[in-house]
């Protein structure tokens, strides 16, 4: 966590104080948690290289483990970027359908199952406070935005560096100051 908090600060001069990393397993249980009836995605083809499970082409409702597979599957058109938009999607679902006074209720559980499952820097009073204003909404909407962002990168192959994404940093990180602070 270090590391990628010195490698933002240095690349797009945001500093970084609070992280959470969840593992997989933690993903599916809140997932079930916060949504037991699934969420309905539109799956664009079949899925399943390096997923462990094959994700038929169409709508359909996906639980904790399924929607796990739709998120981390790269290996269509869009690579990494595709991936991105489909974890963009699924956090998006989850929040709608999670937003109710009821799973305010859900939040103990759901804190005492993902502690197995996330290591963060911060303490459990600052993530149920987080987690209790996602589920009432008072904490709005959810925007999102993907760097680098279209037309600020190319694909490119150099003989001895193989294929290498070039990214135009400057622009994204004016980007970045604009989705975060509206400048």
């Amino acid at each position: 966590p270090e590391l990628l908090r010195k490698t933002i600060t240095e690349n797009f001069g945001l500093d970084i104080n609070y992280y959470a990393i969840v593992d997989f397993k933690g993903f599916e249980k809140a997932v079930d948690i916060l949504v037991p009836n699934g969420i309905q995605v539109d799956v664009p083809h079949v899925m399943s290289s390096g997923i462990g499970m094959e994700l038929e082409k169409g709508k359909q409702i996906l639980h904790g483990k399924e929607l796990l597979g739709y998120v981390r599957f790269r290996q269509d058109r869009l690579s990494d970027f595709g991936r991105v938009q489909r974890q963009q999607e699924v956090v998006s679902k989850i929040m709608e359908e999670s937003i109710s006074i009821d799973n305010v209720a859900k939040l103990p559980k759901l804190l005492g199952i993902l502690n197995s499952y996330v290591n963060t820097n911060m303490d459990t009073s600052t993530l149920f406070t987080i987690g209790k204003d996602i589920v009432t909404k008072k904490s709005g909407d959810l925007e999102t935005l993907r760097i680098p962002e279209d037309g600020t990168f190319q694909n490119k192959r150099y003989e001895d560096n193989g294929e290498v994404l070039e990214v135009d940093f400057q622009q994204n990180k004016e980007a970045l100051k604009e989705f975060l602070v509206g400048e």
